[in-house]
């Protein structure tokens, strides 16, 4: 048991680097994004509603990281603890945990995938908003008004999901690869070994699982705002 979790700590410290450079990327990117908004954006007040998005979804990365990731980590030890007991005595329990951190990164997602319906409900009650004067000047200019702010809103919404998915591939390989093998490694001791040790290797591939599971949720919930954000100026 001492091993699984020492093993199982290492992917969870793979994942808080690479969860703390996203919050880190996410906050640098916050600035730099609204001004890009204030000088491509046609709707001036819209400009207020795309900053609370990028910060609700900080918010929410906090979530996973202060919430979400400990009841993994309290799932993973009771799980463990109920494999090593003959009568499973807190199955029931460890099963409700489960389902209630996937729902919980359901919701989540849910959430932010909302304020893309709020914003396109939004939306018509500012079309009719004075465009700004720079945005003015270079919609004036020959052959170069109508691709302007698309290349500047939509170069800087693709470098920051280049910039994400390349923070994020190789740690949510690593992860997967090292779920899917205790899977294995749980399944194919079962016949010579305990079935308490089968049960806590397998127990660990789903704690990995579930941690991989957060960090896409967090990588997403990043992704999914940028997307609002650059569909969404016109």
């Amino acid at each position: 048991m001492g091993l699984l979790l020492r093993s199982y700590l290492l992917i969870h410290g793979i994942l808080e680097d690479v969860l703390g450079q996203v919050i880190d990327f996410m906050e640098a990117l916050l600035p730099a994004f609204c001004m890009t908004m204030v000088f491509c954006s046609q709707k001036v007040t819209a400009v207020g509603f795309y900053q609370l998005s990028l910060i609700v979804i900080y918010l929410i990365d906090r979530v996973l990281l202060y919430i979400v990731i400990p009841a993994i980590h309290v799932y993973v030890v009771l799980q463990m603890l109920n494999c090593m007991t003959e009568e499973k005595l807190i199955s029931r329990m460890t099963v409700l945990l489960k389902r209630g951190l996937i729902w919980v990164m359901r919701l989540l997602l849910a959430g932010v995938t909302g304020m893309n319906v709020i914003e396109r409900m939004i939306a018509p009650s500012v079309d009719n908003l004075k465009k700004m004067s720079v945005t003015q000047t270079i919609s004036m200019l020959p052959g170069l008004g109508n691709t302007a702010q698309a290349v500047i809103r939509n170069g800087i919404g693709t470098a920051a999901m280049i910039v994400l998915v390349c923070l994020a591939l190789g740690p949510l390989l690593k992860m997967l690869v090292f779920s899917v093998f205790y899977k294995v490694a749980g399944a194919l001791s079962e016949p010579f070994s305990d079935k308490r040790i089968c049960g806590c290797i397998d127990c660990v591939g789903d704690g990995a699982l579930l941690l991989f599971r957060a960090l896409g949720t967090g990588i997403l919930l990043c992704m999914i705002t940028i997307a609002v954000v650059v569909t969404a100026i016109i």
